[in-house]
């Protein structure tokens, strides 16, 4: 079974992880100052497929959290030629 775990330390960087793509990073770029305190502790959680559960307020960010990740890692395959006609994530919101 997998522990519970609370993550008590904010990522290192101020923007996304070093590998999202540069295209994905300059549009966060373009429409954000910075991460939000969610964003914060959680983006490399989630873009490391750890199973993540964001308690914060609205409008703070956690469905970009959680969904940039997604879109990143799409963004990728399809630059490979990978992304096939299936389904590849499910999100739903609110809880």
């Amino acid at each position: 079974m997998n522990e519970i775990k609370f993550a008590d330390e904010e990522q290192a960087s101020e923007t996304l992880p070093d590998d999202f793509e540069p295209y994905v990073k300059e549009w966060f770029n373009d429409q954000f100052e910075g991460l939000s305190p969610p964003q914060k502790y959680s983006f490399d959680l989630i873009h490391n497929e750890e199973n993540s559960l964001i308690c914060a307020p609205t409008g703070s960010g956690k469905t970009l959290s959680a969904f940039l990740a997604v879109l990143n890692d799409l963004f990728q395959m399809g630059d490979k030629g990978e992304l096939e006609d299936e389904i590849y994530a499910v999100y739903i919101s609110p809880l």
